[in-house]
């Protein structure tokens, strides 16, 4: 069943898709794949794959550890090694800032499901 619902704001109507009988499933499927592909998280709510791909996992900070087995803080890492703890880190806020992302896609994704079903 599709509902429609306007803001008196002179917006355009919007429409949502409410998956309520099979007749549905097509034009709701195609609203949730668009959604899940502008935040690039549809290969995890793909319906048809035959495996689930691992959901995405929160980055570990790089610690000095990572680099000198029994290295506590920075500063006992030589000169080379603080700047491997560096580049790791940098890595690390990619990652991070990816994760987040991600997260979001799929919070959102969630989100948009619940309240179409």
């Amino acid at each position: 069943m599709s509902t429609t619902s306007s803001a008196y704001d002179g917006s355009p109507a919007r429409t949502a898709i409410i998956l309520d009988k099979p007749t549905d499933w097509d034009e709701w499927l195609f609203i949730i794949k668009e959604k899940a592909q502008s935040t690039d998280v549809w290969q995890y709510a793909n319906p048809d794959l035959m495996e689930q791909p691992t959901p995405p996992q929160k980055p570990t900070r790089p610690i000095p550890s990572d680099i000198k087995e029994d290295a506590l803080t920075p500063s006992d890492l030589d000169t080379e090694g603080k700047q491997a703890l560096t580049l790791l880190r940098d890595d690390y806020k990619v990652q991070e800032k990816e994760y987040q992302l991600l997260s979001k896609g799929l919070k959102d994704l969630n989100s948009l499901i619940y309240t179409t079903i």
